[in-house]
């Protein structure tokens, strides 16, 4: 299905790109001689500030719109918004107590995103199969928004009105439109999530896996789908970074509870250390996807004292490492292995920078409480 899909959207950005240019280009003309009739060469570095400071206010300014057909859209379908982040703000809902947090840095790495709240709305077949219908809704309804402002920016620029500003919210949607073409390197874009789901419908569990820490603790019927589609797929033998990414949090579940992996798990363990002997190193998400997989089965074996176990595979990831030294310039590869290494030598656990031990979400949903309450569970269970 991926290389269909890659091939088929890799052509519409084609399409859509040619046209967008186009426009662009006959906008930019128009500016170009406006502004320069206007102001000359004089201004010039002011005007390219001015541009600059512009360009980032209709960037967020777009973002939000986007995000916001998103939200709007879990509204009518009477699911409430978890997590609602633009730019620098971040919204959360901590048990229906609203909080709002700032991060500076978000004003340069842009983007947002909708996490929906689902462990109250979900709670058997019909409303899981329900919300897996409708989640392609909620997908769209972003879509539909960022092409909306960009038909109506080509407009404008048509008529020859605010052409500056159409020129740039041309540009910036176009951006937005083109990312949500993206299926590569974990940054699924809304159009391949779609296709997605219309085509394996029971992948909404790899979409919901974010859920296990934003809602700690999910429910009984949400916690056993999750699993059983995750055994199913290992069964199945499909390892996609989705499905690591899911057993990865489905494992933070068998530290908390101190239980043993199932037969399931187990088969999963063995194909990823296996699988360093012969691993595809120019698929470097997937080479990080088991090094954060494989640093989870190593927590579990840590919590419930398999140290034989434990230091086998640690040095089978160590040596894995020294002979592919490049990966350690990757931050989450860094930090997994100091972290290990210092359990290895039975450190204390709250010494280390345990933000990033457990997971790699901390910058999206660090302020979470429920994932907080995780975080601290797991790092109990491993201190003791």
């Amino acid at each position: 299905m991926k290389k269909n899909v890659t091939k088929m959207y890799f052509k519409m950005k084609i399409i859509v790109s040619i046209l967008i240019y186009i426009v662009a280009g006959y906008a930019l003309a128009n500016s170009f001689k406006t502004y320069y009739r206007i102001f000359g060469t004089e201004y010039l570095g002011a005007l390219f500030l001015l541009i600059i400071v512009v360009f980032i206010l209709l960037y967020h300014l777009s973002i939000l719109i986007h995000e916001t057909g998103h939200a709007l859209t879990l509204n009518i379908l009477r699911f409430k918004v978890k997590i609602f982040k633009v730019g620098p703000i971040k919204y959360i809902n901590n048990a229906d107590k609203g909080k709002i947090v700032f991060n500076k840095n978000g004003l340069f790495l842009g983007g947002g995103y909708v996490i929906p709240e689902i462990n109250e709305s979900i709670y058997d077949e019909i409303t899981f199969n329900k919300f897996g219908k409708e989640y392609i809704y909620f997908i769209y309804s972003g879509i539909i928004i960022t092409i909306a402002v960009i038909i109506i920016s080509c407009i404008f620029i048509i008529f020859n009105k605010v052409v500056f500003l159409s020129l740039l919210l041309l540009i910036i949607n176009w951006l937005i439109l083109l990312k949500s073409f993206d299926n590569e390197n974990l940054n699924f874009g809304d159009f391949y999530i779609i296709t997605m789901l219309k085509n394996r419908p029971d992948y909404i569990c790899t979409i919901l896996q974010n859920n296990l820490m934003t809602e700690y603790k999910l429910n009984c019927f949400l916690l056993n789908k999750l699993e059983n589609f995750l055994k199913d797929s290992i069964n199945k033998e499909e390892y996609s970074e989705l499905i690591l990414g899911l057993a990865d949090k489905i494992l933070d579940e068998y530290i908390i509870d101190e239980k043993g992996l199932g037969y399931e798990l187990e088969k999963l363990k063995k194909w990823i250390f296996n699988n360093y002997a012969h691993i595809n190193n120019n698929n470097i998400i997937l080479v990080i996807s088991i090094i954060k997989l494989s640093h989870k089965f190593l927590l579990h074996e840590y919590s419930l004292k398999m140290k034989s176990e434990f230091i086998q595979d640690f040095n089978t990831i160590n040596h894995y490492l020294l002979k592919n030294e490049y990966l350690l310039k990757y931050e989450i590869i860094k930090r997994v292995m100091s972290t290990l290494s210092f359990l290895s030598n039975d450190g204390d656990l709250l010494k280390a920078d345990f933000k990033y031990i457990i997971s790699d979400l901390e910058f999206s949903i660090g302020e979470c409480d429920a994932y907080k309450k995780k975080i601290m569970l797991i790092i109990n269970k491993l201190n003791n």
